[in-house]
């Protein structure tokens, strides 16, 4: 778990309601496309 409180420290976390509404504008920028969607899938990660 350590490892995902490294993650969350540096890095921006997204909550988002479904994968299938992700859309490439809808990342903020900075942010890869890749790790936009595993903050998407993480449900520990809340909105910073």
């Amino acid at each position: 778990m350590e490892s995902d409180s490294k993650v969350s420290q540096t890095t921006k976390c997204i909550v988002c309601g479904s994968l299938a509404e992700l859309k490439p504008w809808d990342k903020p920028p900075g942010l890869s496309r890749e790790l936009y969607a595993y903050e998407c899938k993480n449900p520990t990660c809340k909105q910073v």
